[in-house]
């Protein structure tokens, strides 16, 4: 017998989060999940934001059906349920990417108020651990019925956090965890050697690298910054003809069109455009150099950068999760999170297992060094002409 798959989300709602949410939305069932859960925390902007602005990606993907009836053109009976979640760290601190993201977190598209039944309620019995509390309830009712949870978080680590306070056991409940985060290179994305969704909430991250999981994944930055979907693709996919005629399309389509079209320099890691030659000569050499390091076996910081293209950190880690062999290489490793530092402060520490400082730390992350981007492409294209 089949073994059920679940998927629960926890996202900050900014544009990658977007497209990943509607990689997960519609193409979930396709692949064998049934999209249980997305729980929002405060990151790329704040958290009642974040709250419509993931409405915003459930209506958009046409699962905006009343909850438990079935959706009209939806890719699963009824859409994952929505739950607020924090609003602030653990220290109580707030932070936000608005600068990348636009002031609305989705790119100041002015898109259309979701339908009011998408809108998380606030509970004032749970408050801001409601999230927390859900990702408990969602993981034990998956072990009562023998399903596997994958949990993807792709914004700061706090609810999950809060859910280990409430449930000591939570590691034993979920067989499979994909934290979108970190950087083993210690160049950073916020700070000089810090990553955004760590840094948010250092706290938090720390409890969450603390504990024995069963797979703990990790989608690193500089991971995302070598698995770019080249401009030429990344244009076609998201603003080609077909692409327009569904709903979901147009909704990227909008929504990536400040960070992606206006900010495109900021999300290519500020490399220049290639020509047209220069490019096909930069892809012939990358692929015969990794070729050539696979077979050798060299370390994997020898590793050649990708040509200039959109990064879109959150929704290769979705990706991930639906399939698993879009992962083509990565390392067992240990991690921690640096709380004290004043330039440092929030930086995952990798042991790589090349220090000889006498430690023999638990090497029990999984982390992520190469994905196949052909295969997050035809994932993309398959989300944006997925009809409706």
């Amino acid at each position: 017998m089949t073994v059920r798959q679940w998927l629960v989300v926890d996202s900050d709602a900014g544009v990658d989060d977007a497209v990943a949410l509607c990689v997960g939305l519609k193409l979930a069932h396709r692949h064998g999940f049934e999209f249980k859960l997305i729980t929002c925390s405060f990151g790329n902007v704040g958290l009642e934001q974040v709250c419509l602005n993931v409405a915003q990606c459930v209506a958009a993907c046409c699962c905006c059906s009343p909850r438990g009836a079935p959706g009209s053109n939806s890719c699963q009976a009824a859409p994952p349920r929505i739950v607020r979640g924090a609003s602030r760290c653990l220290n109580g601190e707030v932070i936000d990417a608005s600068h990348f993201h636009g002031l609305d977190g989705l790119g100041d598209a002015g898109l259309p108020m979701p339908p009011e039944d998408l809108l998380p309620a606030a509970d004032a019995t749970c408050g801001e651990r409601e999230a927390a509390s859900e990702i408990v309830r969602v993981c034990k009712e998956a072990a009562a019925v023998g399903a596997k949870v994958t949990v993807v978080t792709i914004g700061p680590l706090t609810n999950l956090a809060l859910a280990l306070e409430e449930e000591k056991n939570l590691p034993s409940l979920v067989p499979r965890l994909i934290v979108m985060g970190g950087c083993g290179n210690s160049r950073g994305n916020h700070g000089r050697v810090t990553e955004f969704n760590v840094h948010a909430d250092p706290e938090a991250s720390a409890v969450v690298f603390a504990q024995r999981w069963p797979k703990l994944e990790v989608l690193s930055w500089e991971a995302t910054c070598v698995a770019t979907v080249p401009w030429p693709q990344f244009d076609q996919i998201i603003y080609g003809k077909t692409a327009q005629l569904s709903q979901a399309g147009r909704f990227l389509a909008a929504v990536c069109h400040l960070p992606y079209v206006q900010k495109r320099a900021k999300t290519s890691c500020h490399r220049p455009e290639p020509s047209c030659w220069e490019g096909l000569a930069i892809s012939i050499l990358e692929r015969s150099v990794k070729t050539l390091y696979r077979l050798l076996g060299l370390p994997p910081f020898l590793a050649p950068v990708s040509q200039p293209g959109a990064i879109i950190c959150d929704a290769l880690a979705v990706a991930a999760a639906l399939r698993p062999e879009i992962v083509l290489r990565s390392s067992a490793v240990h991690v921690e999170v640096e709380l004290q530092g004043t330039a440092t402060r929030g930086q995952t520490v990798v042991d790589w297992g090349t220090c000889f400082d006498g430690c023999d730390r638990p090497k029990d992350v999984s982390w992520i060094e190469e994905v196949d981007v052909s295969m997050f492409c035809r994932m993309l294209r398959e989300t944006v002409e997925g009809g409706a």
